[in-house]
């Protein structure tokens, strides 16, 4: 067994700096990892630019995501070790079509790319820039451990520089902006992440977003991420006036909830779950079976579907659900906007918001709103309606359904992850305010016999919520409230405690 110098856990400096210390990074200690047994290329902490990539003789990182001096090639995988590597990065793997080269945590460990002064002081910055192409990056965790909150230097934590790149199920935190992609680029995946704790507070708003996408062309696909208590927007599909656009951007099975609520005043906050549409006409693009949530007095507009007075063109909206903020769908200006089967609940919220005074374009069909329909909740062109007065001032949602009342069971959701076998999303609006809720886990690829656990992702890694041996019987999910983790440095306003109303966890083999 080789003794590797490695950096502790960023978990201690974590929950140090979230109390609100000025704590020092943490010392290295000798750390015994045994020999990996895995098939590729080895990266540690302690690794060389003079290393050859194997057991005996590691790379840094930095030399692994240059190529390895020449010695990777398409197909091969780069394996991280245990520990905490600090800097900035820049990747220049080019795999191919048929064999893309793949970066990921070593099984069973914990390794954490920490960007904490490594880039400008003076201008945000990329920390890990990802260059090339046919590149995979998945099951690490990047944060920036830097505990000011008031500067909008904090990095851009992970940056698609490069065309067909996936980024799977990784954990970004407590960045500037949890991942940014550049315009010029094509097919990217963003897929199964953790995302949260991302931005900074300036005066007047908090600023800084999970998930910041813009595309010239596409195609780009942000599916079943978690993203959730950013300073700024959840998910930020965003291009200023001539700066990229917003085409081909495709929005599919995440979960977006109480981005904004770490600002100073989240009640107000202008930051939304799920933002579509920028300065750039919005073409090509989808939002299909999303999840959002806002606490009470959390959120102004849950999801905005077209940025300002920008003029879009076409987007199909299917099948969200969506609950709170003032305002649930912000609707902008499209040439063609098709909404179907969403639902939009608020006691107190406006279900729709209709800006546009032009609705020849607009296809809304079979969306359900839990409102009373007969409060002046439902808002088109400046002006207040019911439900059936809206309806017929706008000459939409005819087949659209209202209702006073919420829902009285469970809604569950489960997302099976697709890169990682007995692995799932389950998010859990729980209208009975039930202490738990069954859960069949009969589609997530577990097998009986399977042991498994449960974790809260508000609290990560303050251990499982619930743990066993997977027998096929539906699971017991608890629901009771958890203190999410709090934003590296702290923030204006705490976390909000979610549960026993909404809960989401993830679904782990082990």
């Amino acid at each position: 067994m080789r003794p590797l110098t490695v950096l502790l856990s960023s978990t201690g400096l974590v929950a140090c700096l979230a109390a609100g210390g000025s704590c020092e990074r943490p010392a290295a200690v000798q750390v015994p990892l045994p020999p990996g047994t895995r098939v590729g290329w080895y990266v540690t902490i302690d690794g060389s630019s003079n290393g050859n990539g194997t057991n005996a003789r590691p790379w840094d990182l930095q030399t692994a995501l240059g190529g390895g001096n020449g010695q990777v090639h398409p197909g091969d995988t780069i394996w991280l070790r245990a520990g905490t590597y600090a800097g900035a990065f820049h990747s220049e793997l080019t795999g191919t079509a048929a064999a893309a080269i793949v970066v990921r945590q070593y099984p069973g460990e914990r390794a954490v790319l920490d960007g904490r002064g490594a880039t400008s002081s003076t201008s945000r910055g990329d920390m890990v820039i990802v260059n090339g192409s046919y590149a995979v990056f998945r099951d690490f965790e990047i944060m920036d451990s830097d505990p000011s909150r008031t500067l909008d230097t904090r990095p851009n934590l992970m940056v698609a520089h490069g065309s067909h790149l996936k980024f799977i199920n990784l954990i970004v935190h407590d960045g500037g902006i949890g991942f940014y992609t550049y315009p010029e680029q094509t097919d990217i995946e963003i897929y199964g992440c953790l995302i949260y704790n991302n931005g900074w507070q300036q005066p007047d708003f908090g600023n800084g977003h999970g998930i910041y996408a813009k595309s010239s062309a596409g195609p780009v696909y942000l599916r079943d991420n978690i993203v959730f208590n950013q300073f700024g927007y959840g998910i930020h599909i965003y291009a200023n006036a001539g700066s990229g656009g917003v085409n081909n951007i495709h929005v599919e099975g995440n979960v977006s909830f109480n981005n904004g609520a770490v600002d100073a005043d989240p009640a107000n906050s202008p930051n939304a779950n799920i933002l579509y549409g920028g300065g750039d006409p919005a073409s090509g693009g989808s939002i299909v079976d999303n999840m959002t949530f806002f606490s009470p007095n959390v959120g102004v507009q849950n999801v905005t579907i077209g940025y300002s007075s920008t003029a879009n063109v076409d987007l199909t909206a299917q099948s969200n659900y969506a609950v709170g903020g003032q305002t649930v769908f912000d609707l902008g200006f499209w040439q063609s906007l098709t909404m179907t089967g969403n639902s939009a609940f608020g006691s107190a919220s406006s279900p729709v918001n209709l800006r546009d005074a032009t609705t020849s374009g607009f296809q809304l069909n079979g969306n359900s709103y839990y409102r009373d329909p007969t409060a002046q909740a439902w808002l088109y062109n400046g002006g207040s309606y019911t439900f059936s007065g809206w309806q017929q001032a706008t000459g939409v949602g005819a087949t659209d359904q209202a209702q006073a009342a919420m829902p009285t069971q469970p809604r569950v959701f489960v997302r099976p992850n697709q890169y990682e076998a007995g692995r799932a999303n389950v998010i859990i609006y729980n209208w009975s305010g039930q202490a738990t809720v069954p859960v069949n886990l009969s589609g997530t690829t577990l097998a009986p016999s399977d042991a498994f656990e449960v974790r809260n992702v508000q609290d990560l890694f303050g251990g499982s919520v619930l743990s066993g041996v997977y027998d096929g019987s539906p699971v017991n999910f608890p629901m009771t409230a958890v203190t999410a983790v709090q934003p590296i440095g702290g923030a204006p306003s705490a976390p909000p405690r979610t549960g026993p109303a909404f809960n989401v966890f993830v679904v782990l083999r082990r």
